[in-house]
């Protein structure tokens, strides 16, 4: 009887404090959780956590030891002029700038190998791609205006270093190719418009050096299971653009699903949208079809209504998606 009593307690709790954003770390705490201040915590621990994990079997000690002192010695202070004059279409926390840059550089590690490099080669190199991930993750975000201005804050930060070597231009207008090591223009890669009388019109996307460069950080992102999202003014072609990049790599072992929210979307509805597309492996577990990866684009993603206690159910269970790598 005394633990059911205490049982029946906590859930009453649980239920009076569902609404946490105004709750204190104290209130958190009984709900379960353990907060730790992002500030207290800082970004170095997320990169330990990242190169131990999994990068440290890619390169040897002294590449990783190189990367690491890169972080060590530059990233705070590009850090620090972002959070005092970048402007965000959507605000980001700093772990999740950081978990992207740790993603970017990884995707673009395991696209070489490393063991063969000598210390002429690899340092050049790790640096390219410290710079070109950093101003990705850190300002792909940024409103178009300010752009420009943390692309010449890394050349002023980084250019006292003999390592870097920076392209003529802007490095907005350049990316990694990992089979010469050298900057080049996105222009290389535009694929070719073809004109298709079956398509209707407002499905088409001619090819330029925006959308070629955004779908190949898509692209990086998706090879590594990380989940993508396009912000943006309405009408400049978000939607087109996601779709023509899971087109794209629907020809490979992509299946792509693609849902619209609205209002009225519950999260019920999401999780049985999502599950339609799933095949049955066990009795109780759904995956995607054997070989297979499945790539989820959700359009107009912020559309579901707010409840009593102003969260949208369906982006929850998005987030516990995301989070913890399935639901029940």
């Amino acid at each position: 009887n005394s633990e059911r009593i205490k049982l029946t307690a906590w859930v009453h709790m649980v239920f009076e404090v569902q609404d946490l954003a105004q709750a204190s770390p104290a209130t958190v705490s009984r709900c379960g959780m353990v907060y730790v201040d992002p500030d207290d915590l800082g970004w170095l621990p997320l990169v330990d956590s990242w190169r131990a994990s999994e990068i440290e079997s890619k390169l040897t000690v002294p590449q990783m030891e190189f990367l690491y002192q890169l972080f060590v010695k530059y990233f705070n202070k590009l850090l620090k002029w972002a959070n005092k004059y970048g402007t965000y279409m959507i605000h980001q926390v700093t772990s999740a700038k950081m978990r992207l840059l740790c993603e970017l550089l990884a995707s673009l590690i395991e696209q070489k190998k490393w063991l063969e490099s000598t210390d002429a080669e690899y340092k050049p190199l790790i640096s390219k791609m410290f710079c070109w991930s950093v101003l990705w993750s850190v300002a792909s975000n940024f409103k178009d205006s300010e752009k420009d201005g943390f692309e010449r804050q890394i050349r002023e930060v980084l250019g006292g270093d003999s390592d870097f070597d920076f392209p003529s231009g802007t490095i907005w207008d350049y990316y990694i190719n990992m089979e010469t090591l050298l900057w080049e223009g996105w222009n290389n890669i535009i694929d070719q418009f073809v004109f298709d009388q079956e398509m209707k019109y407002f499905d088409m996307q001619v090819p330029t050096v925006d959308t070629t460069k955004y779908g190949y950080v898509s692209e990086l992102l998706f090879m590594r299971r990380y989940p993508v999202m396009f912000t943006g003014d309405t009408g400049v072609g978000k939607s087109v653009l996601a779709t023509s990049v899971l087109k794209k790599l629907s020809k490979g072992n992509v299946v792509p699903v693609l849902l619209n929210f609205s209002a009225q979307t519950s999260s019920a509805r999401t999780q049985e949208m999502i599950e339609a597309q799933l095949e049955k492996r066990k009795r109780t577990q759904l995956s995607a079809p054997f070989g297979k990866m499945v790539i989820v684009f959700i359009d107009d993603v912020n559309m579901p209504k707010l409840d009593t206690y102003g969260s949208q159910p369906a982006i929850e269970l998005l987030r516990q998606f995301l989070d913890f790598q399935g639901l029940y």
